[in-house]
């Protein structure tokens, strides 16, 4: 009987991280998670680390990029865009790169 049980959990506990899967990005900054719905369900970009990520990492995720902006978290795509955007321009001036936390 415990056996049947314990299957039974851990189908229930399968399905359920899967509906998450399907449902939510969990996206970190290293310093806050944040748990943004999904604009449509698929597997893709279920967790992702954006501490690191420039233009072309937005630009080759859309869909993560929309969901973001939908959920009110812009700023973070934005700011992506435009600390990319200021480290192009220090560089063709021969500035220093500005050092970010």
């Amino acid at each position: 009987m415990t056996r049947l049980l314990a299957l039974f959990a851990g189908i229930l506990l399968g399905g359920l991280l899967m509906y998450f899967s399907f449902s939510y990005h969990i996206v970190t900054t290293g310093q806050k998670t944040y748990y943004v719905p999904k604009t449509k369900a698929q597997m893709a970009d279920f967790y992702v680390d954006i501490r690191e990520w420039n233009h072309q990492n937005w630009a080759e995720h859309p869909e993560l990029a929309n969901a973001m902006i939908k959920a009110g978290h812009g700023e973070l795509v934005q700011r992506s865009l435009t600390e990319e955007l200021l480290d192009s321009i220090f560089k063709k001036v021969g500035g220093q790169t500005p050092v970010r936390k």
